[in-house]
């Protein structure tokens, strides 16, 4: 059975905060500043985009997977809304390089470089930053933050995802968080709305960080050392502190969260998604003030 996993992007923002220290074994969770990064002022009014991978590897490398989880959060500081985009994960379109292929292919042909390069050319945007993350790790970060209430939308039942919950707000910790992730079948839009449930798990996770860290100095320092023992980042500590102040002004209510529309078709014997007219609009929409 074909497995994904979802990226924690709920961490990205609460983990921009601190440079962790060597270690001798593989981080929980990767972020790093591309090209674009270092001339992005997190000072200023420029928007912010950042590219979460989700790997399909069980426990090991995740770039050796394929990046079955794409969601690119667009940030607006002039105005404090955003958007979290979801991008199939079969999503046809071309990879530089490599030509038409799915777009999770873009991992394994050539790590998180090629997937940035391939949805920057599929959105028109500069990827600022990316994260990096895989099933275990992403059960291992739920877990040492004390776990992340969900509101499930809709009753869930998937036997092969592990997935069992009513409707309404759950507590879960990481294998739980990580089967709601993984559910697609027996609910409303299959893959899509699997997507759709990384947006509200990111969301849910940003409330929780904005919850327990705003006027909590003690709260705020047991995160710090959550990421100082998991988290690797390139990103300047300077930088890093002004994208944690970005992150815990930002409402969850004022980013919205989508899924790029398509529909399915084949190309030779694969199994495709062809992306909607209407996923170049909200492609469009997030350029020009990351507000779908």
């Amino acid at each position: 059975m074909r497995r994904s996993s979802v990226a924690l992007a709920w961490a990205l923002i609460a983990g921009l905060l601190v440079v962790a220290p060597a270690r001798a074994q593989d981080p929980v969770l990767e972020i790093h500043r591309t090209e674009a990064g270092a001339h992005w002022d997190p000072r200023g009014t420029d928007l912010l985009f950042v590219l979460v991978i989700g790997s399909d590897v069980r426990e090991g490398d995740p770039a050796r997977g394929r990046a079955d989880t794409l969601r690119l959060i667009a940030l607006n500081p002039a105005t404090m809304q955003g958007s979290t985009v979801g991008i199939p994960r079969d999503s046809y379109v071309n990879i530089p390089g490599r030509g038409m292929s799915k777009i999770n292919a873009s991992l394994q042909f050539g790590g998180p470089q090629l997937v940035v390069e391939t949805v920057q050319a599929l959105a028109g945007v500069p990827i600022h930053f990316w994260a990096l993350v895989e099933f275990s790790r992403f059960r291992q970060l739920v877990d040492r933050l004390g776990g992340v209430t969900v509101n499930v939308p809709y009753p869930m039942n998937d036997r092969f995802s592990g997935a069992n919950f009513p409707p309404g707000p759950h507590p879960m910790d990481g294998a739980g968080a990580l089967a709601f992730a993984r559910a697609r079948y027996g609910m409303p839009g299959g893959d899509f709305g699997r997507s759709e449930n990384h947006g509200r798990l990111l969301l849910d996770g940003l409330a929780k960080f904005r919850a327990e860290t705003s006027g909590n100095p003690l709260r705020l320092m047991d995160w710090l050392n959550t990421f100082r023992d998991v988290v690797s980042t390139n990103v300047p500590p300077g930088e890093l502190l002004r994208l944690s102040l970005l992150g815990r002004r930002m409402d969850p209510a004022a980013i919205r969260n989508v899924v790029l529309p398509g529909r399915p078709g084949t190309a030779g014997r694969e199994s495709v998604v062809f992306l909607d007219p209407h996923a170049h609009t909200i492609l469009a929409s997030i350029r020009d003030d990351a507000v779908v």
